[in-house]
């Protein structure tokens, strides 16, 4: 049995099939799902070493700033106690502020890192 419903010069034919779509579905087997899930770790493992080694970049940059910005602030500060420097005080907490920051963005590098170490973990065990 064909039907044919027409709307602004479009036929589409709704006959019915003899095949249904569960027909058609097989289910995947084990060799097959292996052979996906190894696809799939091949692509991914190349990035998150890649990753993981960019993070570590960004981890040792960050600690090199982390002390450079000590070694100012330490500086500033003796600055600030001599009675005839200029006004650095705006400097000194804008060192500070920026020191704050920065070992917040440390603390999500390690976050992160942690994450990618799990995730290249359960690879190694699969």
């Amino acid at each position: 049995m064909s039907k044919k419903i027409s709307a602004n010069d479009i036929t589409v034919d709704t006959s019915e099939s003899t095949t249904t779509y569960s027909e058609q579905l097989t289910e995947p087997s084990t060799e097959s799902i292996q052979k996906t899930k190894n696809n799939i770790m091949e692509k991914v493992t190349p990035l998150i070493q890649e990753l993981d080694m960019q993070v570590v970049g960004v981890r040792l940059s960050q600690m090199e700033l982390f002390k450079e910005i000590e070694r100012l602030s330490a500086e500033l500060q003796l600055c600030i106690d001599v009675p005839d420097m200029p006004e650095v005080n705006e400097g000194v907490q804008r060192l500070q502020n920026l020191r704050k920051r920065l070992q917040i963005i440390n603390k999500t590098l390690i976050k992160v890192q942690e994450r990618l170490n799990r995730v290249a973990s359960i690879n190694n065990i699969q």
